[in-house]
């Protein structure tokens, strides 16, 4: 971004510049950790002091261009305004995935390929072109407090050179236990960059992207009851779905079935739901998976990444075993 209240001559200037342009890629905001880590990683020869400092003043200094809509974070005023001025930019195109793929080098081509053959494979979408650089699958509208509102894919990534995004548009909160067995990475609000994909453990990026894809079913307009939710399970996975659904209420008499992170949820108070199900083309699951050992090992056959249980359509449901499951989750602190 130009403004011409930044010197690039000074320092400050440098980093006040920097700061800019990292927001302007990043419009959902970045954590004051996030910004100054970025910063430094662009520049190696900045003062991490002189960064901070900068950084706490970029509001004081810029108050038309930046802003903090909460605690340590922040972004750009131009993306917390209404809906005319702040929707999303990035919308699908009739350009021919394969044409993009040809312009990679032959490294990053493969490395597109095996991402598509994943996300494919977890959404059951075509890939499509949103934008000049990004592969997406399927779509969902979203719309934030501040007004903001847009399309998006359900799944995504850029092969770009420097590094590959992958998207993951509800954040990283719920990964914490994903991201320490992943590998080398690096994470902004909702952006995964991936050098190389063998630096990574491509089971657990699977996982996640299931994870991510069944947290953002719920944002398709289409989907926004518990009835809606179930309307969409395939055909072929709600026999085994009402049977599972079924046995969670079995053992949870009281519960209140509730749509939460696009799925279906438990509740047995008034916190979040304790347990989880969600229904597919070719399996059932459940999440998370519960804390006790001697469990956990017997759960082992159904246990996708860390978080999933997953259930074949073509195998019957182990019912003892999961009235165990669920017993334990609610138990669990």
């Amino acid at each position: 971004m130009n403004d011409n209240r930044i010197n690039l001559a000074t320092i400050t200037g440098r980093i006040n510049a920097k700061a800019l342009e990292l927001l302007d890629a990043n419009p959902e905001g970045l954590q004051w950790s996030e910004l100054n880590a970025l910063i430094k990683a662009s520049d190696k020869a900045l003062h991490p002091k002189t960064i901070n400092g900068c950084v706490w003043k970029l509001v004081e200094k810029f108050p038309d261009l930046v802003c903090k809509p909460a605690k340590g974070q922040f972004r750009l005023v131009k993306y917390t305004t209404s809906r005319t001025s702040a929707t999303n930019k990035t919308v699908p195109t009739t350009v021919n995935v394969n044409d993009f793929l040809a312009s990679l080098s032959e490294s990053r081509r493969g490395e597109a390929e095996q991402l598509m053959q994943i996300m494919t494979k977890v959404s059951g979408d075509k890939p499509v072109m949103w934008g000049p650089s990004i592969i997406g699958f399927g779509q969902a509208h979203y719309k934030y407090e501040t007004g903001r509102e847009g399309d998006v894919a359900k799944l995504g990534f850029s092969p770009r050179k420097a590094a590959i995004t992958v998207y993951f548009m509800e954040g990283f909160a719920d990964y914490h236990d994903e991201l320490q067995r992943l590998g080398k990475h690096k994470t902004s609000v909702s952006c995964l960059y991936i050098n190389k994909l063998t630096d990574i453990d491509m089971v657990v990026l699977e996982g996640m992207l299931k994870k991510s894809y069944a947290s953002n079913v719920g944002t398709d307009s289409t989907v926004q009851t518990v009835d809606g939710y179930v309307a969409s399970v395939p055909r072929a996975g709600r026999p085994l779905f009402d049977e599972l659904r079924n046995l969670i209420r079995a053992e949870l008499p009281h519960a209140v079935e509730a749509l939460s992170y696009g799925i279906i949820g438990y509740k047995i108070d008034n916190r979040r739901a304790r347990v989880f199900v969600s229904g597919w083309k070719d399996h059932v699951a459940m999440y998370p998976i519960p804390h006790d050992a001697e469990l956990r090992e017997q759960l082992a056959p159904y246990t996708k990444g860390k978080g999933t249980l997953w259930f074949p359509l073509d195998q019957p449901l182990p019912g003892q075993l999961i009235r165990q499951a669920v017993r334990a989750l609610t138990q669990q602190q």
